[in-house]
């Protein structure tokens, strides 16, 4: 066992990830989360592991990634072992629609090498799902994409993380004690709390952290919105995203399907606007969807940075603060190798990949 206090700020999958690594380590970190845990973003989230696509302009996380799906499986089969609980991980070949002519002729020679994907023409696409549009242009074909249902992870690693003594304590934070260029104590009501490492994976509310240190943490809520349908249809066998959309048949027998990319600040309602568009948007993509009905609907405020990368290390700014945050919509992928990573950092003061680009310090 080390003696070692850490605590984490934020009980999402980053920080969850972060505990649950150090545990495994025999340390005993504290989480301070002021609500239920996963209760804001991971917890409501769409639950995709997804690849970063050579088109965007995210191949910068392609390791991170790459680490994260890996963990993804690790974790699939060691949390059910150790708490009972299936998180439904699932192998989920995805198909990302192509919606513009000029769009497919770009692809073809993005795509023409590449491992992962498979550029489907408009025939290969429809013949794999004949409900679909028929005005698409073609799809990537992923075969080795996969997906979890977020909560349900969460919850295993809650599990997991109490049985190997990690305290967590629901109460908010409103002050960091500096001495001597480290936090030396956290404020939680009348209590002042004693740290050696401090971690910051408070989503969102990361931003906080300047108000406390001074340390620039440019991170904003950006709300998504998720609906639940029920079908009477044939399930979907893969997962369909276009644009900011996707829909997929889950293990809870629903159809989940969004989202929406709102700058409403922390503003964490469901609205009929939302609803409206996202159901537009889904049965334009798959008519046969029309007649389902929508039984849930939900919202969640992803972290994202003012760069779309996220902040992950130790600041130069003090000596014992990490940043586990700003994984914007990749957090589920991200979230476990971002907390490996932190956790490697604590222990080892080394990690498995490069995090350069995630500096904290690069604003």
């Amino acid at each position: 066992m080390n003696n070692q206090r850490t605590i984490i700020l934020g009980g999402g999958i980053c920080g969850l990830s972060t505990a649950y690594f150090l545990a495994s380590s025999g340390y005993k970190p504290i989480i301070i989360e002021k609500d239920h845990i996963g209760s804001h973003a991971s917890g409501f989230a769409f639950g995709a592991l997804d690849y970063p696509k050579p088109t965007s302009n995210n191949l910068k996380l392609t390791d991170l990634s790459s680490l994260g799906r890996k963990l993804h499986a690790n974790l699939s089969e060691i949390l059910p072992n150790q708490t009972g609980i299936n998180i439904d991980y699932r192998k989920r070949p995805s198909l990302t629609l192509v919606t513009k002519k000029t769009q497919y002729e770009n692809f073809k020679q993005i795509f023409k090498n590449d491992e992962e994907f498979q550029l489907l023409n408009k025939e290969q696409t429809l013949a794999l799902e004949p409900r679909l549009n028929n005005k698409i242009f073609g799809s990537i074909y992923n075969k080795n994409r996969s997906d979890i249902i977020p909560l349900k992870l969460l919850n295993a690693l809650q599990k997991s993380i109490e049985n190997q003594e990690v305290s967590i304590i629901n109460q908010e934070v409103s002050n960091l004690i500096i001495k001597n260029k480290s936090v030396d104590s956290v404020v939680v009501g009348n209590k002042e709390i004693k740290c050696d490492k401090l971690v910051i994976a408070m989503g969102p509310w990361s931003s906080k952290i300047y108000e406390w240190t001074g340390i620039k943490t440019p991170v904003s809520p950006i709300k998504g919105q998720i609906l639940k349908l029920l079908s009477n249809s044939t399930e979907l066998n893969y997962s369909i995203n276009w644009d900011i959309n996707y829909v997929d048949s889950k293990p809870d027998g629903l159809i989940w399907c969004g989202t929406t990319e709102e700058k409403s600040g922390f503003d964490e309602n469901i609205t009929e606007n939302a609803k409206n568009k996202i159901f537009s948007e889904t049965i334009n993509i798959l008519p046969y969807l029309k007649n389902s009905k929508i039984v849930k609907q939900t919202a969640c405020l992803r972290p994202v940075t003012s760069d779309g990368m996220p902040i992950i290390g130790l600041s130069n700014q003090l000596d014992n603060v990490y940043f586990a945050t700003g994984a914007g919509r990749s957090g589920i992928t991200l979230g476990p190798a971002i907390g490996k990573i932190i956790s490697d950092l604590i222990i080892e003061e080394k990690t498995e990949i490069n995090i350069e680009n995630f500096n904290p310090d690069r604003f």
